[in-house]
């Protein structure tokens, strides 16, 4: 209660104790408490955050006040008290042990996200007596137990120097550049005892962390590091002080175990120090391990729109501000689905209105698995009706980038809250049989969230768009006014705020001095799909802004404007201040928003703006076919003339059921046994095979072993398999694709089948190991991976022409083709090439010479 980083408000029911700043009511709260009159009915703090947090501990301190007893209840994201719907819709809620020190209710772990709390006071010493010098606190912890960490997304070491803007010492006794102060890396030296570093990740990259570790055990290069601290840098790359001594906050480590663990959000950086060593000596072998999320550029699903005559056409994926019951009518939104291996004709059969669906075997769910149209967000998700089946109830969301969002319920008929975007498919399992043995009965599923439906297409379709549309951009639809993309958020109605607070779903700013005016620049070309005053917020007073108008500044801070050469001005309608763009407008840096009404009359009041559009650069797509033709001056007919021609890469277009740009695979084929070639490389046990012919079998010689596959095109890949189980002698099977990990044993027939398919992938790694205690070497291994791909082709003198060059042309008709540009990027990556090799490094694929890989090291001259 000290950090307002994690606090949005505070409120307190006793009127006259409730103050007008958040600064002010934590001063209040740690000073002297909060004072609460007997006879005003209940008594209670409630506290909102400014984002989902993890709570292990909330206390109100003794002696220092009278209560003797507490309640806390939890506010979901429209503040609402969140119940359990399996007990009759009571609140869900913890009462502290009546006496207990400091009233804790300790060790809380609830298994569902949270905006907010409650804390009750209700009881005192003595009895009914007014509350006195009420001092709440909240630790902020990563906690174990049932339920635990809900983590945002699939942690891991984010620790690497491609993360990184600055890693460096800041004690004069350490020299080092940092390059070997990284996991399981010999580490660092320093001549102090008490070093401290500087680590800022790179613009404007933020990063969540949840625990900060040195190393200390690694080989022959152990450290000697006991106690560390941290003082964090908020996404404005300012320190984070604590409201109440004004002092930096620091977070420091248990004594002898240098891990520090939290709930760290949106953070541009951070100043580790050492505080003890072994035997009080200097610093030795500094690692540094951060366990987390790093927000780096993700990858984007790009569709073809409907062709725009006006400007550029734009498809885009909203948001969801207004979940819906997805299952309400499934029709459109489920392509397939399949369940404990039956294929189920009828998508209806599990819409909200049926009486559920019946397994034909099975005495669990074994697997249900739902093949959707895109689903833009899903919110909540629930396995309901069912009469036999027991949980826990495991989902698996998966998204268009093969990521996986993953969740369990704990029963048949809790809906469990969840944020996923861009799903594509859903699996759904148990483990415990069901209450009768017999397969599950009457399943149907709750699917809460957003969704728009899209035009099916064909190829011939988009074959006709890409010859009738000029070019094409596209996005994915967010609110990119964030403090990360922004250089100016300012307004000349405010003239002593930063605007810190007028961004989506803060307490927003009062604008004073006439004109209301208010000035945004971003720090990259952005497209606009809406501008609005965001009126109603979670938790939020109301704006009164009740009508603005809009205009736009290009990236030399000019006015944007339209084809008559006037500055382009927008009003939004009268009591709805929204200004939208269809399609979206592009080419703009820089907004200007004048608000020209309010509701009352009154100078605005909780101002808080949101930007829909895309964030730049954007991909611009040329079709090959779309060339622009003009006629030359009668004086070019007949002449000779030298043209510059830049060949553009090959477009990707987007196949029906595929959202990758590569076709679907329906007749997948064992890829490792082809007349045709579809890899570039195979590794086996560090032995590279570079040219076909490439082996169909693999000679085992050890207990483990490891197969590398490349192939020459991205490929879709649908299983990968033993072929010779019980010969071959193996246990245990892991398939590393370009976006998971998945193991199999023979109990399971050492097979792993890709739900969905693996789209556009570049590489498989296959580890094989046996632990049987009779295993015979060496051994010959059938290995088969099955999908579908591009297999070489011959290489002719056209194919490797310099990309550039220069023809003779005798203009004699009446036309001239125009260049077609594209955007600048590094062509040389593994999905482009063919052959990527130097003699200088015989026994290397070359796979670490992709720019910011490891790289190479050559050692046969000539290089």
């Amino acid at each position: 209660m000290q950090d307002s980083s994690y606090l949005e408000r505070i409120d307190v029911s006793e009127k006259t104790e409730q103050l007008n700043t958040l600064h002010d009511m934590i001063m209040r709260n740690n000073k002297t408490g909060f004072q609460f009159n007997a006879s005003a009915g209940s008594q209670y703090f409630r506290v909102y955050f400014k984002k989902q947090i993890h709570i292990g501990l909330v206390q109100v301190l003794t002696p220092r006040s009278n209560v003797k007893q507490i309640r806390l209840s939890y506010f979901d994201e429209y503040n609402q008290i969140i119940k359990n719907s399996e007990l009759q819709g009571w609140p869900i809620n913890y009462i502290s042990p009546f006496g207990r020190k400091n009233n804790a209710l300790d060790k809380l772990c609830p298994n569902f996200m949270f905006y907010g709390i409650q804390v009750d006071l209700l009881q005192t010493d003595p009895s009914n007596s007014p509350v006195h010098n009420a001092t709440l606190t909240i630790h902020v912890r990563n906690c174990d137990g049932v339920g635990g960490r809900i983590p945002p997304c699939a942690e891991t070491n984010i620790m690497y120097p491609q993360n990184l803007e600055t890693y460096k010492f800041l004690s004069s006794g350490c020299s080092s550049d940092m390059t070997q102060a990284y996991e399981n890396l010999p580490g660092e030296n320093c001549q102090e005892k008490n070093p401290a570093i500087l680590i800022k990740f790179q613009q404007p990259n933020l990063a969540y962390i949840s625990t900060i570790e040195y190393q200390r055990e690694y080989g022959q290069y152990p450290g000697n590091v006991r106690q560390i601290e941290a003082i964090f840098f908020d996404a404005n790359n300012s320190i984070i002080f604590d409201e109440i001594t004004g002092e930096p906050i620091r977070w420091i480590s248990s004594e002898n175990k240098p891990i520090i663990s939290g709930d760290f959000q949106d953070v541009r950086g951070l100043i580790l120090k050492v505080l003890k060593t072994d035997n009080d000596t200097n610093a030795q072998r500094i690692r540094v391990i951060m366990n987390g999320c790093y927000s780096a550029v993700k990858l984007g699903t790009y569709i073809i729109p409907e062709p725009r005559t006006t400007r550029v056409g734009v498809t885009i994926v909203s948001s969801c501000p207004n979940p819906i019951d997805l299952m309400a009518n499934p029709s459109g939104k489920i392509l397939s689905m399949t369940l404990n291996g039956e294929v189920i004709p009828d998508l209806n059969s599990i819409s909200s209105a049926s009486s559920g669906l019946t397994a034909k075997t099975g005495d669990k769910l074994q697997t249900w698995t739902i093949v959707t149209n895109l689903i833009d967000t899903v919110t909540s998700i629930g396995l309901v009706n069912s009469p036999n089946v027991i949980g826990p109830i495991q989902y698996k969301l998966h998204n268009t980038f093969h990521a996986v969002s993953e969740i369990t319920g704990n029963y048949t008929g809790q809906i469990v809250p969840i944020y996923a975007k861009n799903i594509r498919q859903i699996v759904i399992t148990t483990n415990i049989p069901t209450t009768d043995n017999q397969p599950p009965k009457n399943l149907k599923l709750i699917l809460n969230g957003c969704f728009k439906q899209e035009q099916l297409r064909t190829i011939p379709q988009i074959e006709e768009r890409i010859s009738t549309t000029t070019s094409v951009v596209s996005c994915l639809k967010t609110n990119i006014l964030t403090r990360t993309n922004m250089q100016q958020f300012s307004s000349p109605a405010a003239p002593l705020s930063d605007f810190s607070r007028a961004y989506a779903n803060m307490r927003g700013e009062d604008l004073t001095n006439a004109p209301y005016k208010i000035y945004m620049f971003f720090n990259n070309d952005i497209c606009v799909s809406d501008v609005l005053v965001q009126v109603t917020a979670p938790g939020r007073s109301t704006s009164n802004v009740a009508q603005i108008e809009v205009s736009y500044k290009t990236s030399d801070g000019s006015d944007l404007k339209s084809a008559n050469g006037s500055p382009i001005v927008l009003q939004s309608p009268v009591n709805n201040p929204t200004v939208t763009e269809i399609p979206l407008r592009c080419n703009i840096q820089g907004i200007n928003v004048t608000i020209l009404g309010t509701t009352d009359q009154k100078p605005p009041s909780f101002v808080r703006l949101i930007v829909d559009g895309c964030y730049g650069p954007l991909i611009t797509i040329l079709p090959p076919s779309n060339i622009f033709t003009t006629t030359p001056p009668s004086s070019m007919i007949g002449k000779d003339f030298v043209l510059k021609i830049n060949l553009v890469s090959r477009m990707t277009i987007l196949f029906p059921g595929s959202s990758t740009g590569v076709p679907s695979c329906t007749k997948p084929i064992e890829m490792t046994r082809s007349n045709d070639s579809y890899f570039s490389s195979i590794i086996v046990d560090g032995v590279s095979y570079l040219k076909a012919p490439y082996p169909t079998s693999f000679v085992m010689k050890t207990p483990t072993m490891k197969i590398q596959f490349a192939t020459f095109q991205p490929a879709t890949i649908t299983s990968v398999s033993i072929l010779n189980p019980n010969e071959s002698q193996i246990t245990s099977m892991i398939a590393e694709t370009d976006y998971n990990v998945n193991n199999s044993t023979n109990l399971d027939g050492l097979r792993v089948n890709f739900q969905p398919n693996v789209d556009f992938n570049t590489h498989i790694i296959i580890t094989l190991k046996t632990t049987m205690a009779n295993a015979t070497f060496p051994k010959t291994i059938q290995l088969a991976i099955y999908g579908c791909g591009q297999p070489s082709l011959p290489v002719t003198k056209a194919q490797i022409e310099p990309v550039e060059t220069t023809t003779k042309v005798n203009i004699i008709g009446t036309t001239i083709v125009q260049s077609i540009s594209c955007l600048k990027t590094n062509i040389l990556t593994r999905t482009n090439m063919q052959q990527f090799s130097s003699p200088a490094a015989p026994l290397s694929d070359f796979s670490r010479a992709y720019a910011n890989m490891r790289g190479e090291d050559l050692t046969n001259a000539p290089y």
